[in-house]
């Protein structure tokens, strides 16, 4: 019987455990995948242009911490790699500007992780280089932390982790010839309300976080470096509302931590970059029209003439 009425406590222990557990249960990541593939294409070399392709670049910007600099408006280069959703947004867009080149005729060199890896025929070989940007703005200073308590409350009784610790160890290791009384741990969790205190379990966030984006999409003479060409692509703003609860952060949280900690606000941005990424290479296949390109290399090659000794 005595064992039979420990076993019955610690399942009803593992019980509140597990059901106070699952409050909290972040939901799984969702997979985002960028890919795309053209619609047309034209025969290989039917645009005599020659494209070097450089990997395309992630910047995000990020404001200072100090409340001086956010008063004035200082930004500073975020130092912090960028999430892997970004690496592989980047990793993917310069793959499938290779394809979109193919697409419409054009001759591809590379690509090249920088420009600084490209030797000197390869330069020389290439009539434009095309490479792009992914700039990114993320402002979280709407943000604001409240500390979080944990209350375990059974029949109108407040129990706390602590207490479910000394009510398990009671009934794993009781003496020998005692009763298992609740009631000597201090829960009485049949009788009145008693509150037995909080124990704090982080800070949750509130507010929402504010997301910008555009892709940079530029075409360089090689042997001298200049900008020949750009268009910019806009991507709509959105927001994202992180919920996930952080256990310790000593200043506030930047949107590369969120996106480490929180799977919901991941999932949540991830979604709007899925989506928008068809739309961007779309639009960059329609700016890469041959008919136009060929008039930047002619320019090009005349600035490769007159600098190039």
């Amino acid at each position: 019987m005595r064992y039979f009425c420990q076993f019955s406590i610690v399942a009803f222990v593992c019980f509140i455990i597990t059901s106070c557990a699952g409050r909290y249960a972040q939901p799984p990541r969702e997979t985002i995948t960028f890919d795309y593939v053209p619609t047309a294409e034209s025969p290989p070399g039917s645009a005599d242009v020659t494209f070097a392709l450089v990997g395309v670049k992630f910047i995000a910007p990020t404001f200072h911490q100090q409340t001086l600099s956010l008063q004035q408006g200082i930004v500073l280069p975020s130092v912090a790699p960028p999430p892997p959703l970004f690496q592989e947004l980047t990793s993917n867009m310069t793959k499938d500007f290779g394809e979109v080149l193919t697409a419409r005729g054009y001759t591809v060199k590379g690509s090249y992780r920088t420009l600084d890896e490209m030797i000197y025929p390869d330069k020389e070989g290439s009539d434009l280089i095309l490479t792009a940007q992914v700039k990114l703005s993320a402002d979280t200073s709407g943000i604001r932390y409240k500390r979080k308590t944990v209350q375990l409350i059974l029949n109108g009784c407040v129990v706390t982790p602590i207490s479910l610790t000394a009510l398990l160890t009671a009934a794993v290791t009781p003496r020998r010839g005692d009763k298992i009384n609740l009631l000597l741990i201090g829960i009485p969790l049949f009788s009145g309300a008693v509150m037995m205190g909080m124990d704090s379990v982080g800070v949750i966030p509130s507010g929402e976080v504010h997301v910008g984006c555009e892709v940079e999409l530029e075409a360089y003479e090689g042997l001298t470096g200049e900008l020949m060409w750009s268009k910019t692509i806009l991507i709509p703003s959105f927001t994202a509302t992180p919920k996930a609860t952080i256990r310790e952060h000593p200043e506030p949280i930047t949107w590369q931590q969120l996106m480490e900690i929180d799977n919901q606000f991941y999932s949540d941005i991830g979604r709007v970059f899925e989506t928008q990424y068809d739309e961007i290479l779309k639009q960059i296949y329609i700016y890469l029209d041959p008919r136009e390109m060929t008039i930047v290399k002619n320019q090009a090659m005349e600035l490769r003439k007159r600098k190039v000794y």
